[in-house]
């Protein structure tokens, strides 16, 4: 067992761990109710870790790097819907701008979120290459 172990912990994550820090911060949802608020609220946290000395990219993330919420059923716009059984499910994860950059997390095609990624531009997501993979019909070409 302590040998699979140490075989595991010399496995690459996908990600870089070298001169990244991980903080959890928790943010009270009473008083930023909303999508816009939150939105202002992780852009000034982020414009305020850009500020410190040292740091040179900075993302935000709703769960930890090695987290994930399996399970989640989705549906495919254009394709019929699936009972909730067959439906297809995926782990899902909300990120900002910075994010893949400070992880050194590479984008294989298609683009990383930008600022003018919001509510009120074109629906965007970006997904691992074994959804891809899965999916590769069902998604527009970038």
């Amino acid at each position: 067992m302590i040998e699979t172990l140490a075989r595991l912990e010399s496995q690459p994550l996908g990600f870089r761990t070298s001169g990244v820090s991980v903080v959890e911060v928790n943010i009270p949802r009473g008083r930023w109710t909303d999508a816009a608020s939150r939105q202002l609220l992780y852009e000034r946290f982020v414009e305020k870790l850009m500020a410190l000395p040292g740091v040179e990219s900075a993302g935000i993330s709703d769960q930890g790097p090695l987290s994930s919420r399996f399970g989640q059923s989705f549906s495919i716009e254009g394709e019929p819907e699936e009972k909730d059984d067959l439906a297809p499910k995926a782990g899902k994860q909300a990120v900002t701008p910075g994010y893949f950059g400070t992880f050194g997390i590479p984008m294989v095609t298609g683009r990383v979120f930008t600022e003018h990624d919001d509510e009120r531009s074109a629906k965007v997501v970006i997904v691992n290459q074994t959804a891809a993979r899965r999916w590769a019909t069902t998604f527009p070409k970038p």
